[in-house]
């Protein structure tokens, strides 16, 4: 007899409340909600984009107020309008392999490319005259170009990213000098960076690095947290 109460009192305990089956089940399905509903709006792009991923793979981009750009694995640089569409009266070079990144200029009127095969073209959309060229025969991750490289003429220049950072400038004579800013090497190389006013960040292994292009100097390191995951996409605004 005894026995047979206790067997009732551990079911009545092991029943669960009604009322909190269905609040677990409302929250649950709340947090299902929140997981499942975008975080951002967003729109595909079509027209010619559709066409160019058919055949190939996307493997970077940027964005200028007027118009996209747009590397792929095979090596070919796409410019488009914001639908999609390819400006077809504006031919970009191309790359033999993966183009690892590329950087518009605030005017909207220079491009700047890399890619794995170690090549760097910069070139302007309505003019030849300050275009730049360099093969560094290493694999490439990142480049960025002055983002007044059109207002002042006498800096043209970019900044390549690989294990070491090199600021690369148009000299008198339309010879390239090379300077580097920084060994990367030992942090995992440069992964990526970004360029605004007199200020480079670009980011490791390690942290993310700010320099001062007009002082020539480094400003510090901002080390990552351990046991976290970041973004490494650096946004200068």
């Amino acid at each position: 007899m005894e026995n047979a109460v206790e067997d009732k009192q551990k079911e009545t305990e092991s029943t669960s409340n009604p009322d909190e089956d269905n609040q677990n089940e409302d929250s649950g399905s709340e947090t299902f909600s929140e997981e499942v509903e975008p975080r951002l709006k967003y729109r595909r792009l079509v027209n010619d984009v559709a066409d160019v991923l058919s055949k190939d793979v996307a493997s970077c981009i940027a964005v200028h107020p007027r118009f996209m750009c747009m590397g792929t694995e095979w090596g070919r640089v796409h410019l488009l309008d914001h639908q999609g569409n390819s400006i077809k009266n504006k031919q970009l070079r191309h790359h033999s392999v993966c183009v690892s990144a590329i950087s518009i200029d605030l005017a909207g009127e220079y491009i700047a490319s890399c890619s794995h095969d170690g090549k760097v073209y910069v070139y302007g959309l309505y003019t030849t005259n300050n275009d730049m060229f360099v093969n560094l025969e290493t694999l490439l991750t990142s480049v960025q170009i002055d983002p007044h490289y059109k207002k002042l003429a006498n800096y043209r220049r970019f900044v390549t990213g690989d294990n070491k950072l090199i600021l690369h400038e148009k000299t008198l004579l339309s010879r390239i000098r090379s300077t580097t800013l920084c060994d990367a090497s030992m942090e995992g190389g440069v992964i990526n960076m970004s360029w605004c006013t007199q200020f480079i960040a670009w980011a490791t292994n390690v942290g993310v690095r700010v320099y001062d292009i007009q002082a020539r100097t480094s400003l510090g390191l901002i080390k990552w947290k351990r046991n976290a995951r970041y973004v490494v996409r650096i946004l200068v605004s």
